[in-house]
């Protein structure tokens, strides 16, 4: 049984404040678990979340699930709209909003940041800093006309990579659920402040999740996006789990033939990767034979999953020709609206980016 705070009970063990900005499940789990690690959260959700999160508020707050407990317990971190000014200065910013709608959460959230404070983006797919990473990559795509950068210090900014499992009841918005896995790893793709990427690791502490940092977040982020296009697509195409597809001769074939050729694209951007990606397919299918990737319920970061790769693998030279026709299929697949709420990205909910 894992001990720890409460922060409506112990306030005098309250280390420091943070604020998330993104009410989907990772960010309500995020929020739990800092919440439980003695801090002072306050979550920014779209105006009807907020007030849905309000009035299911319990007398205890929230009740958060986790492997890591052996029974529920209860979560009270505060709720506030993103547009409200509540006049309360934060050590730490968390960006748990899917990639097509991070320009607007730090659009309508800029009054949050300042000088001194750690800025944190967690987003499936290439994160919108990747365009001031590599020169491969076209800012004017990630970042049009700099409208996320001008509100962050770059050297303030820290990549957050999600590989757990989170989920919410429909019918119960006051449960959050953590559901498995516990891999966290942070990086900085500016700057070389040590002293920032470890206060970060240690505010989310070692009761729930395995936090690691990465000293080439970059090269991380593209190997494991290499992964997530061909399981995304694939799930698109064939509407099947990760088990059926991995079982499947044919369509593993073909996801390990995308992902080889982006691991090619990254060889030509002088990235690593010593990741096999059959066994690594292969194992996630094993892992997590009945898991649904979360491209088949919201397509809004399709692009940022699938088509943006496909383009900077291109802009390197790398012939891209099968990447494109998966992309033109999925393409005819997914829903042309995005969700009307800021949803947090949980990438793949996979257990760990290398098979283990």
């Amino acid at each position: 049984m894992v001990a720890f705070f409460n922060n409506k009970n112990e306030k005098e063990n309250l280390m420091a404040e943070i604020a998330i900005v993104g009410a989907g499940a990772v960010g309500r789990v995020l929020a739990s678990v800092l919440t439980l690690e003695g801090h002072d959260v306050t979550l920014f959700a779209r105006q009807n979340t907020a007030t849905q999160l309000k009035d299911a508020r319990t007398e205890d707050g929230f009740l958060f699930e986790s492997p890591a407990l052996e029974a529920p317990v209860p979560v009270d971190f505060k709720v506030r709209a993103t547009d409200s000014d509540c006049g309360q200065s934060f050590d730490t910013v968390i960006y748990a909003v899917k990639a097509p709608y991070v320009e607007q959460a730090v659009a309508n959230t800029a009054h949050l940041m300042n000088d001194d404070n750690t800025v944190v983006f967690a987003q499936g797919g290439l994160q919108w800093w990747t365009g001031y990473a590599h020169d491969a990559i076209d800012s004017a795509v990630t970042d049009p006309d700099q409208r996320i950068a001008h509100h962050i210090d770059m050297n303030n900014l820290i990549s957050m990579l999600v590989s757990f499992g989170a989920s919410l009841d429909d019918s119960n918005p006051a449960l959050i659920r953590h559901s498995g896995g516990n891999k966290v790893r942070l990086g900085q793709p500016f700057g070389a402040q040590a002293d920032r990427l470890a206060d970060t690791q240690a505010l989310l502490g070692e009761q729930f999740l395995d936090v690691g940092t990465e000293a080439h977040v970059f090269e991380t982020l593209w190997n494991k996006a290499a992964g997530s296009f061909a399981m995304s697509s694939y799930a698109l195409i064939t509407q099947q789990t990760l088990g059926e597809m991995t079982s499947d001769a044919d369509v593993l074939d073909q996801m390990v033939r995308c992902a080889d050729t982006l691991k090619a694209a990254g060889a030509r951007m002088g990235l690593t990767c010593d990741i096999d990606y059959t066994d690594y397919l292969e194992t996630m299918g094993r892992n997590l034979p009945n898991h649904k990737m979360s491209i088949l319920k919201d397509s809004s970061e399709s692009h940022y999953i699938l088509n943006l790769p496909a383009q900077i693998a291109k802009s390197v030279g790398v012939d891209v020709q099968m990447l494109e026709d998966v992309c033109a299929r999925c393409d005819e697949i997914v829903a042309p609206d995005a969700p009307d709420t800021y949803a947090a990205s949980t990438p793949d909910n996979a257990p760990t980016l290398k098979p283990e």
